[in-house]
């Protein structure tokens, strides 16, 4: 990977050291059907011709291919959690009063 790849941008490092999770997309809403590589912007839905799974952060607020996942995981630090662990944080979640499910 070059430093000035075109799928880095100037706060690309606000996503250093997150934790991931790998999971099958589902759908939030009829509303909303798809997202998108936070890198490259390949979608990411349900549908057979986009990709159907990908790298998210345990809150679903960052999802990454598994092409730019496996390009940038070295740079920024990422972990990938088992699903022992995405179940603590869950829990933890929970706790602390937020009503998303994850």
């Amino acid at each position: 990977m070059e430093e000035n790849d075109w799928r880095l941008w100037d706060d690309s490092d606000c996503f250093r050291n997150e934790k991931f999770y790998f999971r099958k997309y589902k759908k939030s809403s009829e509303r909303w059907d798809h997202e998108h590589c936070n890198f490259c912007w390949a979608r990411i839905s349900e549908y057979d011709d986009e990709l159907n799974e990908g790298y998210c952060t345990v809150k679903d607020e960052l999802w990454v291919c598994p092409q730019c996942f496996n390009d940038f995981k070295e740079k920024f630090n990422w972990e990938v959690v088992d699903d022992i662990n995405l179940d603590k944080k869950i829990v933890m979640i929970h706790l602390k009063g937020v009503s998303k499910k994850y």
